[in-house]
């Protein structure tokens, strides 16, 4: 049938290069381009060193500033070593005032408190007994304390 072998010759294909792969135009106007490869690299070490300088400029101020507002509360504390050792961090969450603390103070207080105990193993034990929407920070406050702690916290968090 030559109307068939004609529609599809027409057609054009199915061929990759017979579709839009996108708009480099677009891309070129708006400077977004694929990054190459050393440029990733390059890109991430210094996203790294801005972490890092980030976190030691918060662990300094955790080791200076007064946090007895936070300590004080209760919600956070060392209660020794699990039976393989590892040191025991209580989080409990009815006693965290998400609402009515200073958040920052609230990270200080985590950092100056785990810093010296993450270069092992550790556990973590959360109750969340008779929590409420008042103890509950923001997702982005979680984000955020998730993204400025090194790799060395979650790394060697056992529980």
């Amino acid at each position: 049938n030559i109307n068939l072998s004609l529609a599809s010759h027409l057609g054009g294909g199915t061929h990759s290069f017979t579709h839009m792969q996108g708009d480099l135009d677009r891309q070129r106007l708006l400077g977004d381009r694929p990054r190459m490869v050393y440029e990733s690299v390059v890109d991430d070490g210094l996203e790294g060193i801005e972490h890092q300088e980030r976190y030691e400029r918060l662990l300094r101020r955790a080791k200076t500033e007064d946090l007895s507002e936070v300590s004080g509360i209760g919600c956070l504390y060392q209660s020794g070593v699990d039976r393989l050792g590892r040191p025991v961090i209580v989080f409990c969450g009815k006693w965290f005032p998400a609402h009515n603390i200073d958040l920052e103070k609230a990270l200080l207080y985590l950092i100056y408190l785990l810093d010296p105990i993450v270069k092992g193993d550790y556990v973590i034990a959360y109750f969340h007994t008779l929590t409420g929407s008042n103890n509950y920070p923001s997702l982005q406050w979680l984000k955020d304390v998730y993204s400025i702690l090194p790799y060395k916290y979650k790394k060697n968090l056992k529980a």
